[in-house]
């Protein structure tokens, strides 16, 4: 540089150069013909992609689909190479995995990774990433089976850090083509589906009369209670009919996990029968396998009216089909009224006696008086 200072070293070892003089071991050249490859290195370049997160492809907090505790997570880990050369991750990844888990909630349904950086040592590398969703435990989501796998390609393209990428998407049936670059927005889709889950429960009882099924007319109440934890009481839900021998009740429906307790009762009182006061409990069960709700078991006991029922020791369990409500027809006589048309055999009867009595007299004083005039 003519008429000014400079300092650094030249490495020049393929340059020809034009000397203008020689100081000390000092060259001062005029002209410097650079022939060999220049390198620079401040070569940076970064990459950064998040998720977005729909369930039924609906994004309403107010519908079933969302709820405002929700939370959802992704797994974005960086492969290792042949030779063991980790792909670079963001800032705050898990240096033992490789990985970098975010969540995502209603409040932030497209959160980012954050930015990958690239450098001068990266030039050449092929990278590769797989994006996944983390399975969870909310009860009704079937969560996505989707996995991204993710390409990124770093070279030096004109002086510049050339960064590529590509994506596909495997699934059940295999992967995707590769597509070049990064979906809309830099955000990749995961859509789970939500199925209504609730256990369902039916109790039922039998109605016998003289331990015979019912007459068409014969209709009795029978009462549902629920037994109320925090108030410790029975608290009546329902009372239906039988229809004839069988006595349903309006489906149970749950959607917690946990035990329930029921009694059943006849109720009511209907003229001419003596009721049966038993008891029956119910005890429903309700477990959760594979973020499904559904029912482990119901279990039915029997007491009588005046025992006290512990819901903590119940005893022995008896069969659905031996919840029977017996009642006991009674065979009382009633006379009919008076005046009525089943009167008149009654009458005519009497006549009959009376008119025979009559008769007889009549005979007997005859006799009495021809044997005394003989």
């Amino acid at each position: 540089m003519c008429g000014a200072k400079s300092s650094g070293t030249l490495i020049a070892p393929c340059a020809t150069v034009t000397l203008n003089q020689n100081w000390n071991g000092s060259a001062f050249a005029n002209v410097v013909n650079v022939t060999a490859e220049s390198h620079r290195t401040d070569f940076t370049g970064s990459l950064g992609f998040g998720v977005t997160k729909t369930i039924d492809g609906i994004d309403d907090v107010a519908g079933k689909s969302w709820q405002s505790g929700y939370e959802f997570q992704f797994v974005l880990t960086g492969k290792t190479d042949a030779n063991g050369k980790k792909a670079p991750m963001p800032t705050g990844s898990d240096a033992a995995t490789n990985s970098k888990t975010i969540a995502v909630t209603y409040a932030n349904r497209t959160p980012s990774f954050g930015k990958i950086d690239y450098g001068k040592n990266d030039i050449g590398q092929t990278y590769m990433y797989t994006l996944v969703e983390k399975p969870g435990t909310i009860a009704g989501i079937t969560y996505s089976k989707e996995e991204y796998e993710i390409e990124v390609k770093v070279s030096e393209s004109g002086n510049e850090l050339s960064i590529e990428n590509s994506y596909r998407k495997r699934t059940e049936t295999g992967y995707t083509k590769w597509e070049s670059g990064l979906p809309a927005d830099g955000k990749f889709a995961f859509i789970n589906k939500y199925e209504e889950n609730k256990a369902h429960v039916v109790v039922k009882a039998q109605k016998t009369v003289n331990e015979q099924n019912p007459a068409n007319d014969e209709c009795f109440d029978f009462t549902l209670a629920k037994y109320d934890n925090d108030s410790r009481q029975w608290q009546t839900i329902e009372t239906v009919q039988n229809s004839g021998r069988n006595v349903t009740f309006s489906q149970l429906n749950y959607d917690t996990v946990g035990i329930y307790y029921y009694k059943i009762t006849e109720t009511g009182q209907k003229s001419g029968y003596t009721y049966d006061t038993a008891v029956y409990v119910v005890k429903v069960e309700v477990e959760q396998t594979n973020n499904k709700l559904n029912t482990k078991s119901i279990s039915y006991y029997k007491y009588a009216a005046n025992d006290t029922i512990d819901l903590n020791s119940l005893g022995s369990s008896i069969l659905e089909n031996e919840v029977i409500f017996n009642n006991r027809k009674e065979e009382n006589y009633t006379l009919p009224e008076t005046g009525g048309t089943g009167t008149n055999r009654f009458t005519t009867m009497g006549l009959v006696l009376m008119a025979g009595s009559l008769m007889f007299e009549y005979v007997m004083r005859r006799k009495r008086r021809e044997g005394r005039r003989n």
